[in-house]
Protein backbone atom coordinates (compact mmCIF):
# COMPACT_ATOMS: atom_id res chain seq x y z
CA UNK A 1 0.00 0.00 0.00
CA UNK A 2 1.34 3.45 -0.90
CA UNK A 3 0.41 6.89 0.47
CA UNK A 4 1.81 10.15 -0.82
CA UNK A 5 2.10 11.42 2.74
CA UNK A 6 0.77 10.98 6.22
CA UNK A 7 -1.46 14.06 6.24
CA UNK A 8 -4.92 12.49 6.22
CA UNK A 9 -8.11 14.50 6.58
CA UNK A 10 -11.40 13.34 8.10
CA UNK A 11 -13.63 16.41 8.18
CA UNK A 12 -16.58 14.51 9.67
CA UNK A 13 -18.15 16.33 12.60
CA UNK A 14 -20.02 13.74 14.63
CA UNK A 15 -23.44 15.21 15.31
CA UNK A 16 -26.91 13.76 15.33
CA UNK A 17 -28.24 13.30 11.79
CA UNK A 18 -31.73 13.61 13.25
CA UNK A 19 -31.10 17.25 12.29
CA UNK A 20 -31.87 16.11 8.75
CA UNK A 21 -35.54 15.85 9.60
CA UNK A 22 -35.53 19.26 11.30
CA UNK A 23 -34.14 20.70 8.10
CA UNK A 24 -36.75 18.99 5.95
CA UNK A 25 -39.66 20.40 7.95
CA UNK A 26 -38.29 23.92 8.61
CA UNK A 27 -36.54 24.98 5.40
CA UNK A 28 -38.15 26.57 2.36
CA UNK A 29 -36.84 25.46 -1.02
CA UNK A 30 -37.47 27.35 -4.24
CA UNK A 31 -39.01 25.04 -6.82
CA UNK A 32 -36.45 23.45 -9.13
CA UNK A 33 -36.40 20.33 -11.24
CA UNK A 34 -32.67 19.62 -11.28
CA UNK A 35 -29.39 21.48 -11.16
CA UNK A 36 -25.76 20.66 -11.96
CA UNK A 37 -23.17 22.21 -9.65
CA UNK A 38 -19.48 22.27 -10.65
CA UNK A 39 -17.06 20.76 -8.14
CA UNK A 40 -13.40 21.72 -7.94
CA UNK A 41 -10.79 19.80 -6.01
CA UNK A 42 -8.21 21.60 -3.91
CA UNK A 43 -4.66 20.42 -3.15
CA UNK A 44 -3.29 16.91 -3.55
CA UNK A 45 -5.78 15.76 -0.89
CA UNK A 46 -8.64 16.16 -3.42
CA UNK A 47 -10.80 18.31 -1.15
CA UNK A 48 -14.17 18.73 -2.98
CA UNK A 49 -15.40 22.32 -2.98
CA UNK A 50 -18.54 24.02 -4.32
CA UNK A 51 -19.28 27.74 -4.63
CA UNK A 52 -22.48 29.31 -3.39
CA UNK A 53 -23.80 32.65 -2.16
CA UNK A 54 -24.92 33.18 1.45
CA UNK A 55 -26.64 36.46 2.36
CA UNK A 56 -24.97 38.06 -0.66
CA UNK A 57 -21.48 36.67 0.15
CA UNK A 58 -19.79 34.35 -2.33
CA UNK A 59 -18.40 31.38 -0.38
CA UNK A 60 -16.32 28.31 -1.21
CA UNK A 61 -17.38 25.39 0.98
CA UNK A 62 -16.12 21.86 1.43
CA UNK A 63 -18.82 19.45 0.21
CA UNK A 64 -18.91 16.92 3.05
CA UNK A 65 -21.47 14.11 2.94
CA UNK A 66 -20.18 12.82 6.26
CA UNK A 67 -21.65 15.66 8.29
CA UNK A 68 -25.03 17.34 8.61
CA UNK A 69 -24.24 20.94 9.35
CA UNK A 70 -23.57 24.00 7.26
CA UNK A 71 -20.59 25.43 9.13
CA UNK A 72 -19.09 28.86 8.50
CA UNK A 73 -15.85 30.29 9.83
CA UNK A 74 -16.27 33.00 12.43
CA UNK A 75 -15.18 35.84 10.14
CA UNK A 76 -17.63 34.71 7.43
CA UNK A 77 -20.48 34.20 9.88
CA UNK A 78 -19.98 37.68 11.34
CA UNK A 79 -20.67 39.16 7.90
CA UNK A 80 -24.01 37.31 7.64
CA UNK A 81 -26.43 39.97 8.82
CA UNK A 82 -29.78 38.20 8.42
CA UNK A 83 -29.62 35.40 10.97
CA UNK A 84 -31.36 34.57 14.25
CA UNK A 85 -29.71 32.80 17.23
CA UNK A 86 -30.92 29.21 17.65
CA UNK A 87 -28.98 27.94 20.65
CA UNK A 88 -25.86 25.85 20.25
CA UNK A 89 -24.84 22.53 18.75
CA UNK A 90 -22.47 19.91 20.16
CA UNK A 91 -20.17 17.98 17.86
CA UNK A 92 -17.10 15.75 18.10
CA UNK A 93 -14.11 15.37 15.82
CA UNK A 94 -12.45 12.14 14.71
CA UNK A 95 -10.48 12.04 18.00
CA UNK A 96 -13.59 12.45 20.17
CA UNK A 97 -12.83 16.05 21.15
CA UNK A 98 -15.98 18.04 21.95
CA UNK A 99 -16.93 21.33 20.31
CA UNK A 100 -19.83 23.55 21.38
CA UNK A 101 -20.70 26.00 18.63
CA UNK A 102 -23.33 28.73 18.37
CA UNK A 103 -26.14 27.91 15.96
CA UNK A 104 -28.28 30.29 13.92
CA UNK A 105 -31.20 30.15 11.52
CA UNK A 106 -30.50 31.95 8.28
CA UNK A 107 -33.22 34.51 7.53
CA UNK A 108 -31.93 35.37 4.05
CA UNK A 109 -31.25 33.03 1.15
CA UNK A 110 -28.55 30.63 0.06
CA UNK A 111 -28.14 30.59 -3.71
CA UNK A 112 -26.57 27.67 -5.56
CA UNK A 113 -26.97 28.54 -9.21
CA UNK A 114 -30.71 29.13 -9.61
CA UNK A 115 -31.52 27.07 -6.51
CA UNK A 116 -32.59 29.12 -3.48
CA UNK A 117 -32.78 27.88 0.12
CA UNK A 118 -34.08 29.84 3.11
CA UNK A 119 -34.32 29.06 6.81
CA UNK A 120 -31.19 26.93 6.72
CA UNK A 121 -29.58 26.16 10.12
CA UNK A 122 -25.94 27.30 10.23
CA UNK A 123 -23.26 27.09 12.88
CA UNK A 124 -19.85 28.53 13.56
CA UNK A 125 -17.01 26.26 12.50
CA UNK A 126 -13.85 26.18 14.55
CA UNK A 127 -10.54 26.68 12.72
CA UNK A 128 -8.97 24.42 15.37
CA UNK A 129 -11.27 21.63 14.20
CA UNK A 130 -10.14 22.14 10.61
CA UNK A 131 -6.41 22.29 11.29
CA UNK A 132 -6.22 19.73 14.14
CA UNK A 133 -9.48 17.87 14.76
CA UNK A 134 -9.86 16.83 11.11
CA UNK A 135 -6.41 15.24 10.91
CA UNK A 136 -5.81 11.62 11.88
CA UNK A 137 -2.35 12.52 13.16
CA UNK A 138 -2.42 16.20 14.16
CA UNK A 139 1.14 16.12 15.50
CA UNK A 140 2.47 15.64 11.96
CA UNK A 141 3.74 18.74 10.20
CA UNK A 142 1.05 20.17 7.96
CA UNK A 143 1.93 21.01 4.37
CA UNK A 144 2.00 24.85 4.14
CA UNK A 145 0.03 24.85 0.87
CA UNK A 146 -2.66 22.60 2.36
CA UNK A 147 -2.80 24.70 5.52
CA UNK A 148 -3.27 27.89 3.49
CA UNK A 149 -6.00 26.25 1.41
CA UNK A 150 -7.92 25.08 4.49
CA UNK A 151 -7.63 28.49 6.14
CA UNK A 152 -9.13 30.21 3.11
CA UNK A 153 -12.18 27.97 2.82
CA UNK A 154 -15.38 29.64 4.08
CA UNK A 155 -16.55 26.46 5.82
CA UNK A 156 -18.26 23.21 4.89
CA UNK A 157 -21.72 21.95 3.96
CA UNK A 158 -23.29 18.51 4.12
CA UNK A 159 -26.82 17.38 4.89
CA UNK A 160 -28.02 20.97 5.11
CA UNK A 161 -28.32 21.03 1.31
CA UNK A 162 -28.89 17.34 0.54
CA UNK A 163 -32.49 17.18 1.70
CA UNK A 164 -35.13 17.22 0.37
CA UNK A 165 -33.38 16.37 -2.92
CA UNK A 166 -32.11 13.39 -4.78
CA UNK A 167 -28.40 14.02 -5.21
CA UNK A 168 -25.61 12.66 -7.35
CA UNK A 169 -21.92 12.93 -6.43
CA UNK A 170 -20.41 12.67 -9.91
CA UNK A 171 -16.86 13.45 -8.85
CA UNK A 172 -15.28 11.51 -11.76
CA UNK A 173 -16.72 14.35 -13.89
CA UNK A 174 -16.22 17.11 -11.30
CA UNK A 175 -19.95 17.64 -10.79
CA UNK A 176 -22.64 17.46 -8.13
CA UNK A 177 -26.36 17.24 -8.95
CA UNK A 178 -29.49 18.07 -6.96
CA UNK A 179 -32.89 17.06 -8.31
CA UNK A 180 -36.50 17.12 -7.17
CA UNK A 181 -36.75 13.37 -7.72
CA UNK A 182 -35.03 10.48 -9.44
CA UNK A 183 -36.79 11.07 -12.76
CA UNK A 184 -35.67 14.70 -12.94
CA UNK A 185 -32.11 13.67 -12.15
CA UNK A 186 -32.11 11.19 -15.04
CA UNK A 187 -33.50 13.84 -17.38
CA UNK A 188 -30.67 16.25 -16.61
CA UNK A 189 -27.92 13.63 -16.82
CA UNK A 190 -29.12 11.10 -19.35
CA UNK A 191 -28.85 7.51 -18.25
CA UNK A 192 -26.88 8.44 -15.13
CA UNK A 193 -28.32 5.62 -13.01
CA UNK A 194 -28.50 2.96 -15.70
CA UNK A 195 -26.78 -0.19 -14.52
CA UNK A 196 -25.94 1.32 -11.13
CA UNK A 197 -25.86 -0.93 -8.06
CA UNK A 198 -28.81 -0.33 -5.72
CA UNK A 199 -28.32 -0.82 -1.97
CA UNK A 200 -30.31 0.31 1.10
CA UNK A 201 -29.54 3.74 2.53
CA UNK A 202 -29.28 3.60 6.30
CA UNK A 203 -29.62 7.08 7.83
CA UNK A 204 -28.31 6.95 11.39
CA UNK A 205 -27.16 9.52 13.96
CA UNK A 206 -23.60 9.23 12.59
CA UNK A 207 -24.64 9.87 8.99
CA UNK A 208 -25.35 8.03 5.76
CA UNK A 209 -24.37 4.37 6.00
CA UNK A 210 -24.23 1.43 3.63
CA UNK A 211 -23.32 -2.21 4.21
CA UNK A 212 -20.29 -3.63 2.39
CA UNK A 213 -19.06 -7.21 2.46
CA UNK A 214 -15.31 -7.42 3.15
CA UNK A 215 -12.80 -10.09 4.11
CA UNK A 216 -13.96 -9.36 7.67
CA UNK A 217 -17.63 -9.98 6.85
CA UNK A 218 -20.46 -7.48 6.36
CA UNK A 219 -19.48 -4.06 7.73
CA UNK A 220 -21.17 -0.65 8.06
CA UNK A 221 -19.46 2.24 6.28
CA UNK A 222 -20.08 5.96 6.53
CA UNK A 223 -20.25 7.68 3.12
CA UNK A 224 -17.91 10.62 3.63
CA UNK A 225 -16.72 12.94 0.86
CA UNK A 226 -14.92 14.94 3.56
CA UNK A 227 -12.44 12.09 4.21
CA UNK A 228 -9.46 12.08 1.88
CA UNK A 229 -8.98 8.32 2.27
CA UNK A 230 -10.99 5.28 3.34
CA UNK A 231 -10.55 4.24 6.95
CA UNK A 232 -11.25 1.05 8.89
CA UNK A 233 -11.64 0.65 12.64
CA UNK A 234 -8.27 -0.58 13.85
CA UNK A 235 -9.60 -2.96 16.51
CA UNK A 236 -11.31 -5.04 13.79
CA UNK A 237 -7.96 -6.12 12.36
CA UNK A 238 -5.53 -8.76 13.58
CA UNK A 239 -2.18 -6.91 13.77
CA UNK A 240 -0.54 -9.69 11.73
CA UNK A 241 -2.78 -8.74 8.78
CA UNK A 242 -1.83 -5.04 8.83
CA UNK A 243 1.04 -3.27 7.09
CA UNK A 244 3.02 -0.43 8.66
CA UNK A 245 3.36 2.23 5.93
CA UNK A 246 4.96 4.82 8.27
CA UNK A 247 6.14 4.61 11.89
CA UNK A 248 3.10 3.88 14.05
CA UNK A 249 0.69 4.09 11.07
CA UNK A 250 -0.97 1.01 9.69
CA UNK A 251 -3.01 0.00 6.67
CA UNK A 252 -5.06 -3.00 5.63
CA UNK A 253 -6.17 -4.36 2.26
CA UNK A 254 -9.47 -6.21 1.93
CA UNK A 255 -9.42 -8.51 -1.08
CA UNK A 256 -13.20 -8.65 -1.06
CA UNK A 257 -15.11 -5.39 -1.29
CA UNK A 258 -18.61 -6.27 -2.39
CA UNK A 259 -21.40 -3.70 -2.69
CA UNK A 260 -24.69 -5.32 -3.62
CA UNK A 261 -23.76 -8.09 -6.05
CA UNK A 262 -20.63 -6.36 -7.40
CA UNK A 263 -17.11 -6.97 -6.10
CA UNK A 264 -14.82 -3.93 -6.43
CA UNK A 265 -11.75 -6.06 -5.73
CA UNK A 266 -8.88 -5.08 -3.47
CA UNK A 267 -9.56 -1.97 -1.38
CA UNK A 268 -7.02 -0.24 0.84
CA UNK A 269 -7.78 1.30 4.24
CA UNK A 270 -5.89 3.32 6.77
CA UNK A 271 -6.41 1.85 10.25
CA UNK A 272 -7.58 4.16 13.01
CA UNK A 273 -9.46 3.56 16.26
CA UNK A 274 -12.66 5.62 16.16
CA UNK A 275 -13.99 7.46 19.22
CA UNK A 276 -16.98 5.91 20.98
CA UNK A 277 -19.33 8.46 19.42
CA UNK A 278 -18.62 7.15 15.91
CA UNK A 279 -20.41 3.81 15.91
CA UNK A 280 -19.43 2.57 12.45
CA UNK A 281 -16.94 -0.01 11.17
CA UNK A 282 -15.35 2.18 8.54
CA UNK A 283 -15.43 5.30 6.41
CA UNK A 284 -15.68 5.28 2.62
CA UNK A 285 -13.77 8.37 1.56
CA UNK A 286 -12.93 10.52 -1.42
CA UNK A 287 -10.68 7.79 -2.87
CA UNK A 288 -13.89 5.90 -3.65
CA UNK A 289 -15.98 8.89 -4.75
CA UNK A 290 -13.27 10.06 -7.18
CA UNK A 291 -13.56 6.74 -9.02
CA UNK A 292 -17.29 6.00 -8.83
CA UNK A 293 -20.40 8.17 -9.03
CA UNK A 294 -22.78 7.82 -6.06
CA UNK A 295 -26.45 8.91 -5.92
CA UNK A 296 -28.63 9.25 -2.82
CA UNK A 297 -32.42 8.88 -2.85
CA UNK A 298 -33.52 9.77 0.68
CA UNK A 299 -37.24 9.40 0.02
CA UNK A 300 -36.85 5.78 -1.08
CA UNK A 301 -33.86 5.12 1.22
CA UNK A 302 -31.69 3.91 -1.65
CA UNK A 303 -28.06 4.47 -2.63
CA UNK A 304 -27.06 4.06 -6.29
CA UNK A 305 -23.39 3.32 -6.98
CA UNK A 306 -21.63 3.20 -10.32
CA UNK A 307 -20.44 -0.37 -10.91
CA UNK A 308 -16.76 -1.24 -11.30
CA UNK A 309 -15.11 -1.64 -14.68
CA UNK A 310 -17.47 0.60 -16.61
CA UNK A 311 -16.48 0.35 -20.30
CA UNK A 312 -14.06 3.07 -21.47
CA UNK A 313 -16.41 4.13 -24.29
CA UNK A 314 -19.20 4.80 -21.79
CA UNK A 315 -16.89 6.97 -19.66
CA UNK A 316 -15.76 8.90 -22.77
CA UNK A 317 -19.37 9.61 -23.75
CA UNK A 318 -20.15 10.81 -20.22
CA UNK A 319 -17.12 13.10 -20.30
CA UNK A 320 -18.17 14.60 -23.65
CA UNK A 321 -21.71 15.26 -22.39
CA UNK A 322 -20.37 16.96 -19.27
CA UNK A 323 -17.96 19.08 -21.32
CA UNK A 324 -20.75 20.17 -23.67
CA UNK A 325 -22.92 21.12 -20.68
CA UNK A 326 -20.16 23.12 -19.00
CA UNK A 327 -19.48 25.14 -22.16
CA UNK A 328 -23.14 25.98 -22.84
CA UNK A 329 -24.48 26.69 -19.37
Amino acid sequence: MRYKGTFLLIFTAIVGFSCFFYFRSHTDVAAIHAIRIPVHFLTADHIPVIDLTIDGQRCSLLLDSGTYNLGLRQEVLERVQHKEPAGSVESFDIHGHRYLSPRFTLQSSIHIGHLKLTGVPIQEESLEFVLKGSRLWPSDTINPKTKKTLEHLSGKVGGAILLPFNCLFDFPHSAFYLAKNREELKKLKKGCLDGFIEVPLDLQKNGILISIETDLGMKKFLLDTGADTSVLKRSLIDPSQAEEFAPGKWSYTSHKFMIGNQDFGDWDFVLFEFPEHLTVDGILGIDFFRQYAVALDFENKTVFIEPPHQPLLSRMIDACVDFFYSTTR
